[in-house]
């Protein structure tokens, strides 16, 4: 099985962008409780590659914004 990351404490209903280190978009992930998972894929269900990238976790009155690196490695 493949591993998944995942990010927990969210506040509901908030929404997380990933993108690459060049800034190319990659996948939307809707939060519906606290927590959520990433299971590697884009948003056309492909595997992206090993690398660095970037989230951006915007809350649903998007007043919160947090950012962070994820380091993708198979």
């Amino acid at each position: 099985e493949k591993q998944k990351i995942k990010f927990e404490n969210l506040v509901p209903n908030s929404t997380i962008f990933i993108y690459t280190v060049s800034g190319e978009f990659v996948k939307t992930i809707n939060v519906s409780i606290i927590r959520a998972e990433w299971d590697g894929k884009n948003n056309k269900g492909k595997i992206v590659s090993d690398g660095i990238y970037y989230f951006v976790i915007k809350n649903p009155n998007a007043s919160i914004v947090l950012r962070g690196k994820i380091f993708v490695v198979k």
